[in-house]
């Protein structure tokens, strides 16, 4: 078996058109120039010129647009300016509101060979503060975009950076409360022969493509998404929104072809599909993260796009690797996040030792050569065992090599003595028909050791009782993984990336009632 036969196999889930495809693709073009992203800018205003890189639309219904020679011109000015301004190394604090001036800025701070710090500027402000502590102790202090820019007014350098100079840092871990910041390396770069990541290729991305972009730019699909949207020469359309019915509108009306979403957006869109069944008929791809996904709701996407073109990816900040699962698979092993795509994957026990198919463990994954994007190099965190990496998540895999999550080291509480993942408590709550959404937090108890309690968001049809939540539970749980109490709360506080804010759940869990 040869080189890129072994990288198709591991990818799994390809079908013998696509694995040949594939295999042109990877070829013997690895020594292909590639090229960096102020030039891949300047290559695409030269050669698109008018035509339509970015659409913003506000909730009024206004939209603004840029035609790639005006995002040409107006991201290689800002960052002419910000390379006057600033020192190699430099750290730029970028606001990444979804407008014009935020991707522009997104983009010049990555085109000056700078270091960009993606923000999300909702936040409050001591929470930035963390953050930017955390950047500060681990690289260096971060430098707001505005004051580069007006530090640079009339200035202008020569956009000539190294192809290893700069790179982006994305701060990770806001979810559990302790801000972690991951740099990835490097002037992000096009592939003119292989195009984007295999990844993306086989979950319908094609080059020139519209592709909707929602979520906070500051989080790592979203951001992502925008760049190698970018460097593919793909119209982005982002809405400074999200509402069910005029993110629909925007889908049919710029015919989007790609689309990357959370499932918690999934779910906020799902009412909304059933009236409008051709909503998503020109979708080549629906791309979902981030959580754990309702196993109803993701019946109801695999119904509304087809299988062949709904596709999870499970993978983590830290680019330890990732899995892919296509609709069709996921019908044939429920419940799974996929196979390891260009990626191996194991299961250890908390003393090391390597688990068979079905068995618990913390999962730990190696990317195979090969398993990189054009953007650059990763700085992963935590080492694990035989150069496997882990972020700490807890599942198995079965017999076939799918992947089954449980949770993460922090969703583990122990009531009574076993072991129970809040996670899968907070799914099976919203399996029910009137939540809209949940969350379950492990409390400290004298006698048990940790008590459940499950904060519930009702939906506006059949919103059910606390009592019917836990009659709910009793049918599909056993009785140690059963909440010691339902809440109704008006809201979740969802980050836009749609993770929880753990910390802020668990004070409220804390509160008397």
């Amino acid at each position: 078996m040869g080189r890129h036969d072994r990288r198709l196999r591991a990818a799994g889930g390809l079908d013998p058109t696509r694995a040949r495809a594939a295999r042109a693709r990877a070829g013997s073009r690895d020594g292909a120039r590639v090229i960096t992203l102020h030039r891949r800018l300047r290559q695409l205003g030269q050669t698109q010129g008018d035509s339509p890189a970015v659409i913003t639309a506000a909730q009024d219904g206004s939209r603004e647009e840029l035609s790639w020679a005006d995002l040409s011109d107006r991201v290689l000015a800002f960052a002419g300016r910000m390379r006057a301004a600033a020192d190699p190394g430099t750290v730029v604090a970028v606001p990444a509101y979804r407008n014009l001036d935020g991707v522009c800025q997104v983009l010049a701070a990555l085109c000056a060979g700078l270091i960009a710090l993606p923000y999300e500027p909702s936040i409050p402000s001591a929470e930035l503060e963390r953050q930017f502590s955390a950047v500060r102790d681990r690289l260096a202090e971060p430098v707001p975009a505005p004051d580069l820019l007006r530090r640079a007014s009339g200035l202008a350098a020569d956009l000539s950076p190294a192809a290893g100079e700069g790179g982006y840092v994305l701060v990770t871990g806001g979810s559990t409360g302790v801000p972690k910041p991951v740099l990835r390396a490097g002037m992000p770069f096009f592939h003119p022969d292989k195009g984007p990541s295999l990844l993306l290729q086989t979950a319908g991305w094609r080059l020139g493509q519209t592709h909707l972009v929602v979520g906070s730019l500051a989080h790592a699909a979203p951001f992502n998404h925008l760049l190698e949207g970018t460097l593919s020469g793909n119209t982005l359309v982002l809405p400074e929104f999200f509402l069910p019915g005029p993110i629909l509108e925007l889908i049919e009306r710029h015919h989007i072809d790609w689309i990357q979403l959370t499932p918690t957006h999934m779910r906020m869109l799902e009412p909304a599909l059933n009236g409008r069944p051709d909503a998503l008929r020109r979708v080549s791809g629906v791309l979902h993260t981030a959580a754990p996904c309702p196993a109803d709701t993701k019946r109801a996407w695999i119904e509304a796009v087809g299988p062949q073109r709904l596709f999870e990816m499970y993978a983590a900040t830290e680019d330890i690797g990732q899995t892919l699962c296509r609709g069709d698979e996921w019908l044939a092993h429920p419940g799974t996040v996929g196979r390891g795509f260009l990626t191996r994957i194991r299961i250890y026990d908390d003393e090391g030792r390597l688990l068979p198919p079905g068995q618990v463990g913390t999962v730990h994954m190696r990317g195979l050569p090969g398993n990189q994007s054009g953007r650059g190099t990763i700085r992963p965190g935590r080492p694990g065992r035989g150069g496997f990496l882990t972020v700490g998540d807890h599942g198995s895999l079965d017999e076939d090599g799918y992947l089954y999550l449980s949770g993460r080291s922090d969703d583990l509480a122990i009531v009574g003595g076993e072991n129970v993942y809040t996670e899968h408590v907070a799914a099976v709550i919203m399996s029910h028909p009137g939540v809209a959404d949940a969350a379950v937090v492990a409390m400290p108890d004298d006698v048990l050791g940790a008590r459940l309690i499950a904060l519930v968001v009702r939906a506006d049809h059949e919103p059910p009782t606390g009592r019917e939540v836990l009659d709910h539970c009793r049918d599909r749980l056993a009785s140690h993984q059963l909440p010691g109490e339902v809440r109704m709360v008006e809201d979740l506080g969802r980050l836009p990336n749609g993770k929880l804010p753990r910390e802020k759940l668990r004070r409220i869990g804390a509160q008397p009632i």
